[in-house]
């Protein structure tokens, strides 16, 4: 991928999508593992963690998009931007 695609909008708004979805999905599965009510959960704790996923996502798609033989921020090249 050249770096020009790597500073498009189209990438950096998948590659957003990524991160929200990240950031949902774990934050999802720490409240329901954790088993508390939604008043009596550490709500910082749990934010921190999803943070940090939707982090990795970041850069998981930056480096599929850097190292990736495709158009997008997929290491398989599948997803095109």
């Amino acid at each position: 991928m050249a770096l020009s695609e790597l500073t498009s909008r189209k990438f950096w708004g998948a590659t957003l999508e990524r991160a929200i979805r990240s950031f949902a999905a774990s934050l999802a599965s720490i409240l329901t593992a954790d088993g508390t009510g939604i008043l009596d959960t550490d709500w910082g704790q749990k934010f921190s963690i999803a943070a940090m996923a939707a982090i990795v996502s970041v850069l998981l798609a930056v480096a599929g998009g850097a190292a990736g033989n495709g158009h997008g921020p997929s290491f398989t090249g599948v997803e095109t931007t």
